[in-house]
């Protein structure tokens, strides 16, 4: 398997590919189109300068001033005639160049140019070279630039004005550019040597400027494995980010690893006080068959039944989790439940001095999992039971409708949760009171459970609780009827 490329070599070798694509394409720029650029440029350059002269003359505003400042401007002669009686007559004339074609021929070949341009739909371009032996122009037309000769441009408009048409004759020259090219190739030589060795270093300490945090991450993100949970790289926008995301995972991580460890205690202590004292009963009865009567067989029976509720839990928030268990939801009688399930657990826990009253204030009907539902108040009603402490245990359920909601409260008259404990005590595993009697046994996952569901059903649940003062925890369901 081919080993795959690191990000600072990417970047690094990125930047040198879009330099040299830049730079071939300003090589293939200047060697194969400077000529038909630089003939563009100077053909552009007349045609505008013919643009304001035949502007001003459809005006009747042209005078020798501003077509002296034009041929200035874009480096062109001039000339503005008209014919008369078949003969031309040259009415303005500018004259800027040292050697010029238009200025050198005679009033019978700016009539020639006058029937081309009228022949030609009004407008004229042709490119001429001076023969320096003959001493005269002779005609290329429009093939550009001949080797390192220097080109004349002549370019005729006519123009309708008042005066009646008139001809207007621009010359420009296009320089031989063969010693400019070899000077423009060696600055573009020496230009993309140094743009290659500029792009090299900055493309050198950029990806070590982004592989270095880069690199540190990826060394704390391996230490998560290994309980190392410190993760504070600093480095551009990006890797702040990404280290202030691995700072959290860091955080959840440690914080799951702490309760899992303690749920292990937990489960641990848990499963093995029940068997052991399941095999200290049966190693009794066996050795003593006197023993053998019905408390000390449902002090066997209360114990197997911890361990089963213990591995119950477990499965259903695992189930709840990983969305095996999704909720059945049907139309029912929240009020009848809560009803039911309080006079139920009332007589079930009596024996343990625990009071349970429920004060239905409202009939509510909602539609959800009946077997869910039932699950968290079960939850709601052992937790109050199990942490109200010793001695008289009172437990009241209330129902009762806020809108298009119904609230269903379990309040106990326990010792209460202290306030830095209440964000964590719906986290799975956290057990409350480490240094109390609260939490003293029990899987730690009841309010995990009540969580899960709830969400599940889009309810909503929460607690208020006072030190001393005991809890109060509820649950809201939507009304059948506002359901959506």
């Amino acid at each position: 398997m081919r080993e795959k490329t690191g990000l600072k070599e990417i970047l690094f070798k990125g930047i040198i590919v879009f330099t040299v694509l830049m730079l071939t394409a300003l090589w293939v720029t200047e060697v194969f189109f400077l000529d038909d650029f630089y003939r563009m440029i100077k053909k552009r350059e007349i045609t505008k300068a013919c643009e304001n002269v035949t502007a001003k003359l459809e005006t009747a505003d042209l005078d020798e001033d501003y077509l002296r400042s034009v041929c200035e401007k874009y480096q062109v002669c001039a000339d503005v005639c008209r014919e008369e009686d078949g003969m031309n007559v040259t009415l303005m004339s500018c004259h800027t160049l040292g050697r010029c074609a238009l200025h050198s021929i005679d009033a019978k070949s700016k009539m020639a140019i006058y029937r081309a341009t009228g022949e030609s739909g009004g407008s004229y371009l042709e490119y001429f070279v001076y023969n320096d032996e003959k001493r005269y122009y002779y005609s290329v037309g429009e093939k550009g630039l001949s080797g390192d000769s220097e080109l004349t441009v002549i370019y005729a408009v006519t123009v309708d004005t008042e005066a009646g048409q008139l001809l207007v004759i621009f010359n420009s020259v296009v320089t031989p550019i063969a010693a400019t090219v070899s000077t423009l190739y060696l600055l573009l030589g020496l230009f993309t040597a140094v743009i290659l060795v500029i792009s090299a270093v900055f493309g050198y300490f950029l990806m070590l400027k982004v592989g270095k945090p880069i690199n540190e991450l990826t060394v704390r993100a391996e230490r998560l494995g290994k309980e190392d949970f410190r993760c504070d790289v600093q480095g551009y926008l990006e890797i702040d980010k990404l280290s202030e995301a691995l700072t959290k995972a860091s955080d959840e991580i440690k914080k799951t690893e702490e309760l899992r460890r303690d749920f292990l205690a937990n489960v641990t202590h848990d499963i093995k006080t029940p068997i052991t004292l399941i095999r200290g009963y049966s190693e009794m009865m066996l050795d003593f068959p006197e023993e053998k009567n019905d408390e000390n067989i449902r002090n066997i029976e209360r114990e197997a039944e911890r361990i089963s509720e213990l591995v119950g839990d477990m499965l259903d928030y695992s189930r709840l989790v990983s969305g095996t268990a999704e909720p059945e939801k049907e139309e029912y009688s929240l009020s009848e439940q809560v009803r039911e399930i309080a006079s139920r657990y009332g007589e079930l826990l009596k024996k343990d001095g625990a009071v349970i009253s429920a004060d239905i204030k409202d009939e509510a009907t909602v539609f959800a999992d009946r077997k869910m539902i039932a699950r968290v108040l079960v939850n709601y009603i052992s937790n109050a039971a199990f942490h109200s402490g010793e001695g008289e245990k009172e437990i009241c359920v209330t129902l009762e409708k806020t809108g298009s909601d119904v609230t269903v409260t379990v309040i106990d008259n326990g010792k209460g949760i202290a306030p830095e404990e209440l964000p964590r005590i719906w986290d799975r595993y956290y057990k409350t009171g480490r240094n109390n009697s609260r939490g003293a046994s029990g899987s730690g996952l009841g309010l995990s459970i009540v969580k899960e569901i709830m969400e599940k059903h889009g309810g909503a649940y929460g607690v208020r609780s006072t030190l001393g003062k005991g809890s109060q925890f509820w649950i809201i369901l939507p009304l059948a009827k506002h359901r959506a």
